[in-house]
């Protein structure tokens, strides 16, 4: 379907109130204003990536360890669920450390 053509919305929804009609449209309308204030978080968080990808390079540009320390830094880690209750041993560090995954 062309873009720029405009089809009425009640023409879609068949035999509905203007009310429900109207409803449907505020509710379309704010999905799309919250879907841009997520698009631009996103871009946002991508800047800031961008931002500490090039402080990373400069840091360890003349290190021995930069090819090692470029994989760890790229590595993706996944965090595991929280448990319900901590073991009466653990500290906050311990169980901080046994909710990460490496992938």
């Amino acid at each position: 379907m062309n873009k720029n053509c405009h089809v009425p919305l009640t023409m879609y929804l068949g035999k509905v109130s203007m009310l429900e009609a109207g409803l449907a449209i505020i509710q379309i309308s704010e999905a799309v204003v919250k879907m841009e204030l997520k698009k631009k978080d996103i871009e946002k968080l991508l800047e800031k990536e961008s931002q500490l990808w090039k402080e990373f390079k400069d840091s360890v540009a003349d290190d021995k360890f930069a090819e090692y320390l470029t994989k760890v830094y790229k590595k993706k880690i996944r965090r595991s669920k929280k448990k319900a209750a901590k073991g009466p041993g653990m500290c906050h560090t311990e169980s901080y450390f046994s909710g990460l995954v490496r992938i």
